[in-house]
């Protein structure tokens, strides 16, 4: 199995950032490209939960994005598998 690991640092206090990340109200304020919106986001935070990030554009085309939590140190790291549905990934 192929992985990528992306890091970033962002002038923000750690529980907002994870908030961001893991509250679906805030992550559908700011994820993804300007001309879609999120339409569904479903996230079960646990050990092995399951998400789902629905976004949709302005002619109603939807894009998943799925995967499962594997590790959660709140508010230090969030990890998780990362799946594009219909997209050959």
């Amino acid at each position: 199995m192929d992985s990528v690991t992306l890091q970033r640092f962002y002038p923000v206090a750690a529980d907002k950032l994870f908030e961001a990340w893991t509250n679906p109200e805030w992550l559908a304020s700011w994820f993804g490209p300007s001309h879609m919106v999120v339409v569904e986001a479903n996230l079960d935070l646990k050990l092995g939960g399951k998400y789902s990030i629905v976004l949709a554009d302005s002619v109603g085309t939807k894009t998943n994005h799925f995967g499962q939590y594997i590790d959660i140190n709140r508010p230090d790291s969030l990890i998780f598998t990362w799946v594009l549905a219909d997209q050959g990934c």
